[in-house]
């Protein structure tokens, strides 16, 4: 090997212990967030998060995120990220006084985050953050500090322009107790069949329009 062949064996050897660090971390974010979504937030140990992501260092969670509430940041953030950028696209091609069209944004992003085997994982994962997060201060939801140009912020105010006969907070506290309908209707049924989540959504999405449309006491 001559001296240019060394440097250049030399130069790749940080950028493949980082792809290793990356795929790394993303087996354990799936392993992490398929077990909790299976067995709650507190359900399942680091280690068998670690053994289920195919490695060895049982503490390998502890390595790559800190903690556990580092993992379900890292989940939170990678899967939110994603359904951010569907959602830009949505709010770019619609029309922004169609509430069916607002919901539909925000809900059938939530779809398309599946997992090796085709499942929503990240619908069950999120609802059992949802249910559990109180005792979780630690984990911030990334829309909680979303920046301006966020397309979920875009979505409520074009809700809000949409449906100027409610006030913000109440269709902010509405559209909070909603959103567990479309993550319920993406888990599989009694008989673990994976029903069409399009039909499924249509279905969710009239009832969520129907709730948020309801004259307010």
């Amino acid at each position: 090997m001559t001296g240019g062949d060394r440097d250049k064996s030399a130069a790749k050897g940080p950028a493949i212990k980082a792809s290793r660090r990356g795929a790394t971390r993303d087996r354990l974010i799936a392993a992490g967030e398929a077990m909790i979504g299976q067995r709650g937030i507190d359900g399942v140990s680091l280690e068998e998060i670690a053994r289920a992501a195919g490695q060895a260092n049982k503490y390998a969670v502890q390595y790559h995120f800190g903690s556990r509430e580092g993992l379900i940041q890292a989940i939170l953030d990678t899967r939110i990220a994603a359904i951010e950028v569907e959602r830009h696209a949505l709010l770019a091609s619609m029309d922004p006084t169609d509430v069916h069209a607002i919901i539909g944004a925000f809900v059938r992003p939530l779809a398309h985050q599946v997992d090796a085997e085709g499942q929503c994982a990240f619908a069950r994962f999120l609802l059992q953050f949802a249910t559990q997060f109180q005792p979780w201060p630690d984990i911030v939801h990334p829309l909680s500090e979303a920046s301006g140009d966020a397309a979920s912020l875009a979505l409520f105010e074009a809700l809000c322009a949409a449906l100027p006969q409610h006030a913000p907070r109440l269709l902010g506290e509405r559209l909070m107790l909603l959103m567990h309908l479309p993550l319920r209707a993406l888990l599989p049924g009694p008989d673990k069949q994976q029903a069409d989540p399009a039909e499924r959504l249509d279905d969710v999405i009239a009832m969520m329009v129907a709730a948020l449309t309801a004259p307010s006491r």
